[in-house]
């Protein structure tokens, strides 16, 4: 039997697998049912599509060269070849507790009729990127930089391979917000691991062992590649939900290029944003201001 999620044709067979290969995480973890959380899993891809053609840009998505950081099961990059993007991904296949999810996106590829997948989705580490400097105009992770074992090394390898002009687009959770995504559960911030791994263990009942596998990431810790000598392209730091503000207005605040342009708006919002391109303002102005023209957009 073969079932039709959205755009992507994936076997039953294959949804087993991948929620029996998630089955200790679900349960001991984040505490839901396998199956459940697999399907969960799969019908998430097109959000990060949206993501991406809300700051980037829906035409010039379609006319850059983009590379995936960490494509998991493969959903979106199976997806995004099949709308025609130009798009790699990587993703470890000789690693241990990661293999099968590259053979598992190999495989939905060729269900999907991907001719060569194996083109597409590379198997490499972050750290190691096979590819040369200055290749793609759009490099982005989902939920990755938590994980990596060598988290300077793997932005600078991802800010190594940008074109110039290019963009770094990175989903990643913020443990200074008061909600932890993996676990599922509310977070006291500054947290060190060993409290941590108490408090998951004793208020919560679940599993520390996940606690080692995480980076504390944290807005402050990617201040140094903001406008790197190292790169022409930009760094834009985003979180799902509630806190996503946060990087939000510290990326604002930190990268004056990316401040909207004055002229595109009217009224207070235009004095607001005007307000925000000068300099000697301080970074505790700048930050409320920030969130109120934020605020005005959904007005």
């Amino acid at each position: 039997m073969t079932l039709a999620i959205e755009d992507i044709n994936i076997s039953e067979k294959l949804i087993m697998e991948i929620a029996n290969s998630e089955a200790d995480f679900c349960r001991k973890v984040r505490k839901c049912d396998p199956y459940v959380g697999a399907k969960n899993l799969i019908s998430s891809y097109k959000d990060t599509l949206n993501h991406l053609e809300r700051f980037y840009g829906k035409e010039k998505l379609q006319r850059s060269k983009i590379l995936e950081i960490g494509s998991g099961n493969g959903f979106f990059l199976c997806y995004a070849l099949k709308l025609g993007l130009n798009i790699v991904g990587i993703e470890p296949g000789k690693t241990y507790g990661f293999q099968d999810r590259y053979s598992r996106a190999i495989k939905l590829m060729k269900m999907n009729r991907i001719q060569s997948p194996e083109n597409f989705l590379f198997d490499a580490t972050v750290e190691t990127l096979p590819f040369e400097d200055n290749t793609f105009d759009l490099v982005f992770n989902v939920a990755v930089l938590e994980h990596v074992q060598k988290l300077d090394l793997a932005m600078r390898e991802s800010i190594r391979v940008l074109k110039p002009g290019g963009i770094l687009w990175a989903n990643i959770p913020n443990y200074n917000s008061i909600y932890e995504g993996h676990y599922n559960i509310f977070w006291i911030p500054y947290m060190k691991k060993n409290m941590a791994k108490l408090y998951v263990r004793k208020l919560f009942g679940r599993e520390p062992y996940f606690i080692d596998e995480l980076n504390f990431t944290t807005p402050s810790m990617f201040k140094k590649y903001l406008n790197s000598y190292q790169t022409y392209g930009e760094l834009y730091l985003h979180s799902w939900g509630l806190f996503a503000i946060i990087f939000e207005v510290y990326k604002y605040c930190f990268n004056n290029k990316l401040v909207p342009t004055p002229e595109k708006y009217r009224g207070i919002k235009k004095a607001i944003i005007l307000s925000l391109h000068i300099k000697p303002l301080t970074l505790f102005l700048r930050l409320p201001l920030y969130v109120i023209v934020k605020t005005m957009q959904f007005l």
